[in-house]
């Protein structure tokens, strides 16, 4: 699968499984999966495969 452009070997875990993998701060981003927004509720039971793209937008906060 693939994960902000890069490929990663992931498939049968949840999407709330990876993105802890490749430690993203849960509170701090929005997932686009397989080009669809995906809502938060959905990250622990949503499975992935190896077919899969993901996008993850990271917010920064600043002033």
């Amino acid at each position: 699968m693939k994960v902000n452009g890069a490929t990663y070997h992931y498939e049968g875990q949840t999407v709330q499984e990876v993105l802890a993998a490749l430690a993203f701060r849960m509170d701090r981003i929005v997932v686009e999966y397989n080009g669809k927004i995906l809502s938060k509720a959905d990250w622990e039971s949503t499975r992935v495969s190896a077919a899969d793209t993901m996008e993850v937008v990271t917010f920064v906060g600043g002033g």
